[in-house]
């Protein structure tokens, strides 16, 4: 009976969680208009001024945007890389920072500009409208990071742009959770490289870039990339919940983590049916065949 309720104990885990993320929205459709869905980067060169801010835990912000200009140059993927240490930006605050230091944690990294007219907004809305359903405690359990790749942003402007996302948040969020970085042109190159994440800049205050999320494990251990501009609460729960499993025991996360897996082409995670398909079987197997053997025992015993 114990190897029974094992067994349900298991499946139950793993399959409202999948009941709950099918009847989500999937990310891509919060593509913006004119946008191919499918495309996991995003260009820009100008773009009509901005919506006002507005960030809902169940409606991601959404922002005007056009896609035609300049291609931008695909990531490069440094999975299992870490950031170097010795990269010195520069917070919100005008406080000089080791961008390594903030990373001993799980790490959502944003690389935007802050004078972006469009995408880069999107996917901070995103993001922060996604944050309210995350189920990890900020600040302790993981941290966010806005990083501009122009270096001719300024702390100033930083403290704006956090400013304005700390106010539209109707939810709690501390603020020393989610910092906004800037630095100039050669550290800006260093940690952008450190990530794989290129940019074209196409003149003053534009620039051709991807668009995505970069997951790092605590030391600044690059562990995911997440494309595109618009997430739910489960992808960031899923990303974090992977990214801190190097400290981590065996836990629910794990076995969320192992009834669920990234799809790179959905930009999404999905319910691994075959996965856990195949460790029911051969865990109802084992349990039948220890249920034989202890049956067996029995037999024997009151035989003898």
């Amino acid at each position: 009976m114990l190897g029974v309720r094992l067994l349900f104990l298991f499946a139950a885990l793993c399959l409202p969680a999948s009941a709950g993320l099918a009847a989500e929205e999937h990310p891509a459709a919060h593509a913006m208009p004119g946008m191919n869905a499918t495309d996991p980067h995003a260009a820009h060169r100008e773009a009509p001024p901005a919506a006002p801010l507005v960030i809902s835990p169940s409606q991601p912000a959404t922002f005007p945007l056009k896609t035609q200009g300049t291609p931008p140059p695909p990531i490069v993927e440094r999975l299992g890389e870490h950031v170097p240490a010795g990269i010195i930006m520069t917070d919100e605050n005008g406080k000089s920072v080791d961008a390594r230091a903030l990373l001993d944690r799980p790490t959502l990294i944003l690389p935007i500009f802050f004078t972006c007219p469009a995408a880069c907004n999107t996917l901070q809305s995103s993001v922060a409208a996604a944050l309210s359903g995350v189920n990890l405690e900020p600040g302790r359990d993981f941290r966010v990071l806005s990083i501009s790749f122009d270096e001719q942003d300024t702390p100033e402007r930083a403290a704006r742009k956090k400013a304005d996302y700390m106010a539209a948040m109707n939810f709690a969020f501390p603020e020393d959770a989610w910092h906004f970085l800037t630095g100039d042109k050669e550290s800006v190159k260093r940690l952008m490289d450190s990530l794989g994440f290129p940019f074209i800049r196409l003149g003053q205050g534009n620039f051709s870039h991807p668009v995505a999320v970069i997951v790092t494990a605590p030391e600044g251990k690059v562990v995911r990339y997440m494309y595109g501009q618009g997430f739910l609460p489960f992808d960031l729960n899923m990303a974090l919940n992977e990214a801190a499993l190097g400290k981590t025991g065996l836990s629910i996360k794990r076995v969320l983590a192992y009834c669920f897996t990234y799809d790179p082409e959905s930009r999404g995670y999905v319910f691994n049916f075959m996965r856990v398909a195949g460790g029911i079987i051969i865990f109802g197997a084992l349990v039948f065949l220890a249920i034989l053997l202890i049956g067996g025992k029995r037999k024997r015993r009151s035989s003898s």
